[in-house]
């Protein structure tokens, strides 16, 4: 490829497939992030969950809803409102907490009692609710690890914008066009994109050594930010994600 399309190319990725809202934390390193098809009723945008000998596991999930012409305060008030109408939930305001407000709650499960941390925040026209629940009597073991999940917590237009990323840049410049390369090559006569991307030889040659390469380049990241830069560049190749 000529070096002026090769320059392009990656332009073009990290402008307008990098650019958009995005949130990401760094979950537990042992904890297990869910299918979200076993979420239907939900919908959450991201679910892990912790390793526990108790019926019910430690968890955190994201959830995130476009909102317009409301404020912080205004959509807090919204949600406590929830929680006055359902008799089986007990909160209390935390407050103000990073760029967001902190929310104690606990509830009862049928015969199991939750508690949980609930953080929510505003940014760009979206509100993002992240929280955090475990059985009650374990709260207090995980209740500086869930503080902690909530200040790694980042919202920005750009996946890549951080000092780190930017100096690494170069070399994922290289492994992302290596993939655009090989992408393209294979779709050369293929039914659909879809089915290139899935393919034996793509995943196995592109895709599984991607996120190998994340994984080993990009660990103080966390996996959660690894998983939305590789959902990114399936949308770029014009792959959807389930």
């Amino acid at each position: 490829m000529h070096i002026a399309t090769k320059f392009l190319f990656l332009i073009f990725f990290y402008s307008t497939c990098i650019w958009s809202h995005h949130c990401y934390f760094i979950p537990p390193d042992d904890w297990k992030e869910m299918d979200l098809k076993l979420f239907l009723d939900t919908r959450p945008t991201v679910v892990f969950v912790g390793n526990s000998s108790h019926s019910i596991p430690p968890t955190l999930n994201l959830s995130i809803e476009p909102v317009e012409e409301i404020n912080l305060s205004q959509y807090v008030t919204i949600v406590k409102n929830i929680y006055k109408n359902r008799s089986h939930f007990q909160w209390n305001d935390l407050g103000r907490f990073k760029e967001g407000h902190l929310i104690s709650i606990e509830s009862e499960v049928g015969e199991a009692s939750l508690s949980m941390f609930q953080f929510i925040a505003l940014y760009d026209q979206h509100a993002y609710v992240l929280t955090l629940s475990s059985p009650k009597e374990q709260f207090s073991k995980y209740r500086e690890l869930f503080k902690d999940v909530i200040e790694s917590l980042v919202f920005t237009s750009n996946l890549f914008h951080t000092p780190l990323l930017i100096q690494k840049r170069e070399k994922l410049n290289s492994f992302l066009e290596k993939i655009r390369s090989e992408f393209q090559r294979i779709v050369q006569g293929a039914t659909s994109k879809e089915e290139v991307f899935f393919s034996r030889e793509f995943q196995k040659k592109s895709w599984k050594p991607l996120k190998k390469y994340l994984a080993l380049n990009f660990p103080e990241m966390g996996r959660y930010w690894q998983s939305l830069v590789l959902r990114e560049i399936q949308l770029y190749l014009e792959v959807p994600c389930s």
